[in-house]
């Protein structure tokens, strides 16, 4: 029983912690760059700049950070693929 109290409790916790999210993203096209915005938590603005990097990668691109904002209670940042 102490097994089943204590995996419920590593899986309350886990689901309180959660990695950036995308929001928005527009591949780009030409010679215009595209984008992403992430949504985070707190200060995970270094895995938000992770996902953004693997993201534009897949244009051959780098990410880029342009802005970070607050929205409606959430933490936004927005990168450039250049």
């Amino acid at each position: 029983m102490r097994v089943i109290g204590v995996a419920a409790m590593m899986l309350a916790l886990a689901a309180c912690s959660s990695e950036p999210k995308p929001v928005s993203s527009t591949p780009g096209s030409g010679t215009a760059d595209g984008g992403i915005t992430y949504k985070y938590e707190g200060d995970q603005i270094k895995e938000a700049s992770e996902k953004a990097a693997v993201y534009c990668s897949k244009f051959g691109k780098q990410a880029q950070l342009r802005d970070t904002s607050r929205q409606s209670g959430a933490n936004l940042a927005t990168f450039d693929c250049r």
